[in-house]
């Protein structure tokens, strides 16, 4: 029984030192991180339909959707979220890395509550932590209709402490925050 109390006392007082120096103040610097931009559009009909969906009345698969970014023209592929998300867990930095426009399947939750999933587009991706102020013109030929997204990114510094604005336009209005939430929705 008292090597027991011994051994209960022992690994107590381990726990305690360990809980006190890991509880003191760091020395490492802290590593801030912006997101990724990213565009990402919801394309549906009148009804609600949406039309990257195969098997949606007037689906608009195939019908030669691109995009125009920096005077370079993007054919849409098809691709797999991991593609679009690549997993980043080999380094703690993650460079974005302009991938072109492709349609991928994507989860996303309605006002109602609701999990439901569909087709979108996807365009990205650019670097969260640099200014700029970029259009990309999506177009839509069997709707014969185009449309451009403008993202403006502001990322600054104060002290330590990054401020990060994002702002989303589409044919020229500004979005709102509810209007931006990923995805953008698009009536063709």
């Amino acid at each position: 029984m008292k090597r027991i109390l011994q051994t209960a006392y022992a690994l107590l007082a381990i726990t305690i030192a360990t809980a006190l120096t890991s509880c003191g103040e760091s020395n490492e610097p802290v590593i801030r991180d912006f997101s990724p931009v990213c565009i990402e559009l919801y394309i549906s009909d009148s009804q609600g339909n949406c039309l990257l969906d195969a098997d949606a009345p007037g689906s608009i698969l195939g019908s030669g959707i691109s995009a125009t970014y920096d005077g370079k023209e993007f054919q849409a592929i098809p691709c797999l979220q991991e593609e679009a998300t690549p997993n980043t867990a080999a380094s703690r930095y993650y460079l974005a890395e302009l991938r072109g426009l492709c349609i991928r399947p994507t989860e996303y939750l309605l006002d109602s509550g609701e999990f439901v999933s569909h087709n979108t587009l996807w365009f990205g991706e650019f670097q969260g932590f640099e200014n700029f102020d970029r259009t990309v013109t999506f177009h839509f030929p069997s709707a014969a209709r185009d449309v451009d997204v403008r993202v403006v990114s502001r990322a600054q510094w104060a002290g330590d402490t990054p401020e990060w604005t994002l702002e989303y336009y589409l044919d020229g209005r500004l979005l709102t925050t509810e209007e931006r939430i990923v995805p953008i929705k698009i009536v063709l």
